[in-house]
Formats: C-alpha cells, structure tokens, sequence
C-alpha cells in the first residue's frame, strides 16, 4: 500500500494535476452523496466519500493541516445545518435517524468533501475574498438546487426565501474558510518554529 502511495504521490506531485484530480472527485463524489441520499441509501455515497478520504490524504502533501482543517468544516457544518433545520428552511430526504434536529451524515460528508477542496481546487479563492463570496453563494445555492432537484433535500421557506438564507450564509462561509486556511498554515508554521 505505501508502494502504491508513493508512486501516486511522485505522478501527482505537480499542483495542476493534483488540482485537476480534486476537482473532479469533488464532483463525482458531491453527485454519488446527493444522489445515493435521494434514493434513500446515504451510506453507499458516504462509503465513496470514504474512499476519496483515502486517496486524498494519500496525496496530502500537509496531512496533519488537512485533519485539523476538514474537522472544523464538519464542526461548522454542523452548526450551519443545524441552524436551516432549526429555522425551518429546509429538510432532507435521509433525515439523521438519531435526532432530527442533527443533520444526516451524508450532508456532514459535503462539508467534509469542501473542505477537501478549499486548499486544492479553490485555492485561487485564498486572497480573493469578495471572489469568494461570491462563488460561495453562488455556488451554495447551486448546490443545495441540485440537492432538492434530485430529491435529497427540499427547500421549506416560500419563494426564494431559502435561496436568499443560503446564499448568504455561503457568501460568509466561503472566505471564512479560505481565510481559515490560510490562518492555520501560519499557525502550524509558527508552531514548527517553536
């Protein structure tokens, strides 16, 4: 297994490639999340993600940075589905079978899968904030349509109230994140120095 590691780690050491791959995983595995969700299997889209997991952090050239970041997208994820449930804006399709005030594991999974892409694919973002804000409530929005185009979500809010709510938060979440990040390479810098 290291073997293999290593070799895939010296064929996609260069950052377009090792960009490229993020990217098309991000979307491959965001569809088999939405998708398998709307069919009512969420665990199959959460054992694909798991497998992206892997390659990922096979590839990972700052492992220890990626853990430590992708918990916290979970962790505010979290928070930030938890509050469009509480308010009412939307409900899921695979509901969390433990609470239904807690998001379903799969909705976590893309908050996991984001944050995998914040430091390759979107990495253009990092400097760019009022870029980001708006890629992030556009795409935020995108996102969740497809997700209640496909049946695994739908939006609860009249009219475009609920695009307006998640618009919003994405246009905040998104360069918080990229600022996020790059505040934790400083830290963890500063942290080896010492």
């Amino acid at each position: 297994m290291r073997e293999l590691a290593s070799k895939l780690h010296r064929g996609l050491k260069h950052p377009v490639s090792t960009r490229v791959l993020n990217s098309l995983a991000f979307y491959g595995v965001f569809g088999a999340l939405i998708g398998f969700a709307a069919l009512g299997k969420p665990g199959e889209g959460i054992l694909i993600l798991l497998a992206w997991s892997v390659v990922h952090f096979l590839l990972s050239h700052q492992r220890r940075k990626d853990a430590i970041f992708l918990c916290s997208m979970v962790v505010f994820g979290t928070l930030i589905e938890i509050g469009y449930l509480s308010a009412g804006v939307l409900t899921y399709a695979s509901p969390n079978p433990l609470a239904s005030w807690l998001p379903p594991v799969w909705m976590l999974g893309i908050y996991l899968l984001y944050g995998m892409a914040v430091d390759y694919s979107l990495f253009w973002l990092h400097n760019r904030f009022w870029l980001a804000a708006i890629f992030g409530c556009g795409g935020g929005i995108a996102s969740y349509r497809v997700g209640v185009a496909v049946g695994a979500a739908e939006f609860l809010l009249p009219g475009y109230q609920s695009y307006i709510v998640i618009g919003a938060v994405w246009a905040l979440f998104c360069p918080f994140s990229c600022w996020y990040s790059r505040w934790m390479d400083v830290r963890l810098v500063r942290s080896a120095e010492s």
